[in-house]
């Protein structure tokens, strides 16, 4: 917040702590990648199960 001659009077501002986010989104992207291993995993067990 500024006076009439632009001096800063009050400063606002915010402290977030955004570990707990960063932490989440790292667990999701492991899950995905999980996920879609055992996708290719399955798919690739399917396809070698009609192989003599």
């Amino acid at each position: 917040m500024k006076d009439a001659a632009s001096n800063v009077v009050k400063w606002f501002g915010t402290d977030t702590d955004s570990e707990e986010q960063k932490q989440a989104k790292a667990n999701a992207e492991s899950a995905s990648r999980a996920s879609a291993l055992d996708l290719a995993l399955a798919s690739g067990m399917k396809k070698s199960a009609g192989k003599p």
